[in-house]
């Protein structure tokens, strides 16, 4: 009686803190629909995570951040381990860039920062058939071509 106690007292934490419900990909904010540059998006494969900042924003320095994930009871935990940011580069006009009035620096390397500690965070999300809400900003499943 004690082993199938303790079994199903191991199954249910297993279920419980289930690594990943979410599909693998890249699931991108209020549209299914790509045109020359992604929007913010989060890309999810099995545990790990990784936000890609909107594509039409030439100026932020920071182009991503990552880490793992875990879903339990309706919310997200995020361990965020590292951020991208862009390094160097020139200001300029952007035909792609039409956020922040068309200007965009280019030509810049990408430099990875690992943070230490990393930066913790919960939210609460709704996964949908090929949808997710996430603090009440939906996401799209948006397919590679």
């Amino acid at each position: 009686m004690k082993r199938v106690f303790i079994s199903a007292v191991v199954f249910f934490i297993a279920t419980q803190f289930s690594f990943s419900q979410i599909s693998n990909g890249f699931w991108q904010e209020k549209t299914q629909n790509v045109s020359d540059a992604y929007l913010g998006g989060y890309h999810f494969t099995d545990k790990t995570f990784e936000y890609t900042i909107n594509g039409y924003d030439g100026l932020n320095p920071i182009t991503a951040f990552g880490g793992e994930y875990a879903i339990k009871n309706g919310k997200i935990f995020f361990s965020v381990t590292y951020i991208k940011k862009a390094v160097g580069g020139q200001l300029c006009r952007s035909e792609t860039s039409t956020l922040n009035d068309s200007w965009s620096i280019e030509g810049s390397k990408i430099s990875i920062v690992k943070l230490n500690p990393s930066i913790k965070a919960i939210a609460n999300i709704k996964i949908g058939d090929n949808y997710l809400i996430i603090d009440k900003q939906k996401f799209y499943k948006v397919e590679a071509n």
